[in-house]
């Protein structure tokens, strides 16, 4: 599956590595657009993933069929509405943002 994380503090990088690891096609989305990210996640075993990973590709935006959203509430809404011309209209967005209350904005965005 290509997957956009839109995101990529803590949450976004266990997101990112995760999914790696499974085998989807995914990148990250940063407001500051950068090549990569360093994704740097210690798993509780005390094995490491370490791996700069591809972010701010617009294709691979166009071509998402998920939108995982690892922001702070407070950012969601705006975040997601710079985004939404930009994706294809059957990506899916889900919603696994910091705090409380933004999920209605989205929707009527």
């Amino acid at each position: 599956m290509k997957i956009t994380i839109l995101g990529c503090g803590a949450l976004g990088q266990l997101w990112l590595a995760k999914l790696y690891q499974q085998g989807h096609d995914v990148q990250g989305w940063l407001r500051v657009p950068q090549p990569f990210c360093a994704v740097n996640v210690i798993e509780p075993d005390g094995t490491s993933f370490n791996r700069n990973l591809p972010t701010n590709d617009p294709e691979h935006l166009r071509q998402s069929e998920l939108l995982l959203v690892t922001l702070k509430a407070w950012q969601v809404s705006s975040a997601v509405t710079a985004l939404l011309p930009k994706l294809n209209p059957r990506c899916a967005i889900l919603l696994l943002h910091n705090g409380i209350g933004d999920s209605r904005g989205v929707a009527t965005a």
